[in-house]
């Protein structure tokens, strides 16, 4: 009896070695750091331009829609209604086109649209220009 349970104890310490030199291999621990950064890095936001209409009759009620979601919230908002424009217009930092969509009142949210933007700097537009050229044949 006393030898099978050696044997057993051998077995279970094998399998940990084993286990233990799994896991200490590179190519493992690449993996596994591939597979842990996936889920917990967050992703980059990007900025995103919200654009929100609504109707004269809805104005009140989507300003205060918006309003109720405090102050900070109100004061990304610009609107074109004293212009006749009933859309409001804000820029907001988000990680998806739908979680930008979050910035808006559930109640205005199935007419508004993220737009995703970007800034470029003279560099860029310099290289679109080469680009465009030599596409172009010049």
């Amino acid at each position: 009896m006393r030898n099978k349970t050696n044997w057993a104890m051998v077995a279970i310490m094998a399998g940990f070695l084993a286990l233990f030199l799994l896991i200490s291999t590179p190519a493992f621990s690449d993996d596994m750091a591939k597979a842990k950064s996936k889920y917990t890095e967050p992703k980059e936001k990007a900025t995103y331009l919200i654009i929100s209409p609504h109707t004269q009759e809805e104005c009140l009620s989507a300003l205060d829609a918006v309003a109720q979601k405090g102050e900070e919230s109100l004061g990304n908002w610009r609107w074109g209604c004293m212009a006749g424009d009933h859309t409001g217009y804000a820029f907001f930092k988000a990680e998806s086109e739908e979680s930008a969509l979050l910035s808006v009142p559930e109640s205005l949210r199935s007419k508004a649209r993220a737009i995703k933007v970007d800034k470029f700097t003279m560099e860029q537009i310099k290289q679109f220009h080469e680009k465009h050229a030599e596409s172009k044949g010049h």
